[in-house]
């Protein structure tokens, strides 16, 4: 039940961690000061080389602006590692819906994830929330591919 929502600067928090596997879903990142963005680069290695890491991403909140914050997260996080495949189908599908949610100004656009080596089930329906992010809001994946 971390709040970082007046953090400003989490540059190597995590980093190294080689065994951290802890659940993010109580992580408040929704009111980061517009300030904190100032500092993009200081999230970016939060979590680099933490190699353990193996939660659902599902309640993370994705909504902008804080959108260049998780995704600068997951970028180190997960660049060389991976989730599992079940663990990545329940965050695909709790992203989707949270992102249709939202309302429109705040629905984010254009994000680049990356998940890794991160794999997801063909024709389920995390298949079918990824589709809907790609196409819908004009997102991109760097992951596995489908299984």
């Amino acid at each position: 039940s971390w709040d970082l929502s007046n953090g400003v600067r989490f540059n190597g928090m995590f980093q190294r961690a080689r065994s951290y596997n802890q659940p993010l879903s109580g992580w408040n990142l929704s009111s980061i000061a517009s300030q904190s963005f100032d500092f993009f680069g200081s999230y970016v290695s939060m979590f680099r080389d933490a190699d353990s890491f193996d939660q659902s991403l599902a309640d993370i909140n994705i909504g902008a602006p804080q959108s260049s914050v998780w995704t600068s997260m997951l970028d180190a996080l997960l660049r060389n590692e991976s989730i599992s495949t079940a663990n990545y189908d329940a965050t695909l599908v709790a992203w989707n819906n949270q992102i249709n949610a939202l309302p429109a100004v705040d629905q984010p656009q254009n994000c680049a994830v990356n998940m890794g080596s991160s794999t997801y089930t063909i024709g389920s329906a995390a298949d079918t929330a990824r589709a809907n992010l790609i196409s819908t809001y004009g997102w991109s994946f760097t992951d596995g591919g489908g299984v």
